[in-house]
């Protein structure tokens, strides 16, 4: 009998899923919105559809499914211990999916397994991973690791670039997150539509602006790009490692983003490394 393996992606919008074999090729791909359309959270019944349309589509036995989910995992027990972008506490979502399916499976930080994917892609013993989309993501590989220390490390979008700046989800305020990741950017671009009578543009909107040469827009990405600089260069002066790698929604959707990012980090920095 032929063994298939499930991996879902759990994001702030939107659940990713795909069905490999054992030579990890791509049997199927599916895609669910993690929001009904009234507006309210929908991200459990969103993964249960997921899944069990990819199960549906193999004719073997799928073997496990891998979750990556934003948040604090206790990735031995597969329990959500927060993840403020879902609103879930102490959640053993592994036990529960693993129950309902009959199939085994494992939970991870989002931003720890696609580090582990970059570190394998690049073949690198040291490299920080950063997502930058609706929130902010990192996960850090050290000596061929991830690295976590009691469960918090790599935590980049909550390192503080602001004193006493903007509050942030986390509890604490002027933290990266709040200005850089596509929630904060377009929060603030909100503010300054309505104080100007301008429509109100939504991130795909904002970045088309930016990338047509709108000045504020231009402006407004530069300012967020100087501020994940800002705590990517900490970075790279505290762990030194060998690359940086970006990815993420809003980072994959717009270049000049990237590369306002890209510009400020080798900016600040007296030596150069590898970043993509």
């Amino acid at each position: 009998m032929k063994e298939y393996k499930i991996g879902i992606d759990i994001g702030g919008t939107k659940i990713l899923g795909i069905v490999v074999d054992a030579e990890n090729k791509i049997i199927r791909e599916c895609q669910y919105p993690t929001f009904h359309e009234s507006g309210t959270l929908n991200w459990k019944q969103a993964l249960y559809e997921a899944v069990g349309e990819l199960s549906s589509e193999v004719s073997g036995r799928v073997q496990h499914i891998s979750i990556a989910c934003a948040g604090l995992i206790d990735t031995k027990m597969g329990t959500i211990i927060y993840s403020q972008s879902l609103g879930v506490h102490q959640f053993n979502l592994a036990e529960e999916l693993s129950y309902h399916f009959s199939i085994p499976v494992s939970v991870y930080n989002d931003a720890d397994a696609a580090a582990w994917a970059e570190k394998e892609f690049y073949q690198s013993e040291s490299l920080l991973y950063i997502s930058v989309g609706t929130s902010i993501g990192s996960g850090l590989i050290i000596n061929g690791n991830v690295f976590k220390a009691g469960g918090m490390a790599g935590e980049l979008g909550h390192v503080p670039v602001e004193h006493e700046g903007r509050p942030c989800p986390c509890g604490n305020s002027g933290c990266v997150r709040a200005y850089a990741s596509g929630k904060a950017i377009e929060q603030e671009a909100n503010q300054w539509q309505r104080k100007h009578q301008q429509p109100i543009l939504f991130m795909p909107q904002i970045l088309s602006a930016a990338g047509e040469g709108h000045p504020y827009y231009e402006k407004l990405l530069q300012g967020a790009a100087s501020r994940l600089a800002q705590a990517a260069i900490g970075a790279v002066h505290l762990l030194n490692p060998s690359i940086i790698v970006f990815g993420g929604g809003l980072m994959e959707n717009s270049p000049l983003y990237f590369n306002y990012t890209k510009k400020a980090i080798y900016g600040g920095l007296l030596s150069g490394f590898l970043m993509t």
